[in-house]
């Protein structure tokens, strides 16, 4: 579910044709760069470059769609820049659009993962929640929010396996 930052650098493309998970030279493809005059050079396939936000939260529902009178869990993961987990600090949750829904608690503080959780209880049909949640660490704040969907009152389900 969370993928690893990129640091700044220089990365190069390599194509796994016999899927060893190593490069082998004659067999696998590494791509290579063209110069503004046409010529192949050899340069990294891609540079990443900038400096990405010293903190950084992201939400989600779990379920994201539920019926009128059940709950779900919000998870709100807290990452440094490299993508690290960032642990023991308070996010702050608040439920910022719709109408009929009702947080465990305001605030919940991350675990060692950098996961903090709160539970929504939804309590009218027919309805779109908006969660926010808000942390501020080392002087740094982020924000992110999740939307949640309550079923009208015998809205169909579908499962798809």
């Amino acid at each position: 579910m969370w993928v690893a930052l990129l640091k700044p650098g220089k990365y190069d493309v390599i194509i796994d044709m016999d899927r060893d998970g190593k490069y082998t030279l004659g067999t696998d493809y590494i791509d290579a760069g063209i110069n503004s005059s046409g010529q192949q050079v050899k340069e990294a396939g891609f540079v990443v470059s900038g400096t990405f936000p010293p903190i950084r939260l992201v939400l989600s529902a779990d379920p994201p769609v539920l019926n009128a009178n059940e709950q779900t869990v919000i998870l709100a993961q807290v990452q440094t820049n490299t993508g690290l987990p960032v642990p023991g600090v308070t996010v702050r949750f608040s439920i910022i659009g719709g109408q009929g829904g009702q947080l465990s608690a305001d605030t919940a503080t991350t675990n060692s993962g950098g996961i903090a959780q709160v539970n929504l209880a939804a309590t009218q049909p027919n309805t779109n929640l908006v969660i926010q949640g808000a942390v501020t660490h080392e002087g740094q704040s982020a924000q992110a929010q999740v939307d949640v969907r309550v079923r009208a009152f015998g809205e169909l389900q579908a499962t798809f396996r």
